[in-house]
């Protein structure tokens, strides 16, 4: 029993400093790809072993697939034809 209370802070302690330094200051609401298609950001989330933080989005087309992204991959920026720009650009909230 001690075995596993220890495990579960331990698991707690980890989630919990993976989450520093990561700013929470995001919008949710409709983003554009850089490839074109919008998407609706839902929430943020956890993975459930690495406490990694991730983006929860939903495609605005097709099936409407829910996605999910690291959040620092969502807001990082990429390279197209020499010039920098988001890989996903906040466009207006949700209705």
């Amino acid at each position: 029993m001690i075995f596993w209370i220890q495990l579960y802070f331990h698991e707690v302690a980890c989630c919990l400093s993976q989450t520093k330094g990561i700013s929470m200051d995001y919008k949710k609401g409709i983003y554009k790809h850089y490839k074109g298609n919008e998407y609706e950001v839902i929430d943020h989330v956890k993975h459930s072993e690495t406490c990694e933080t991730m983006i929860l989005y939903r495609a605005l087309y097709g099936n409407f697939d829910l996605w999910v992204r690291p959040i620092d991959m969502f807001f990082e920026t990429v390279e197209i034809d020499g010039q920098e720009i988001p890989r996903f650009q906040f466009l207006r909230e949700s209705k």
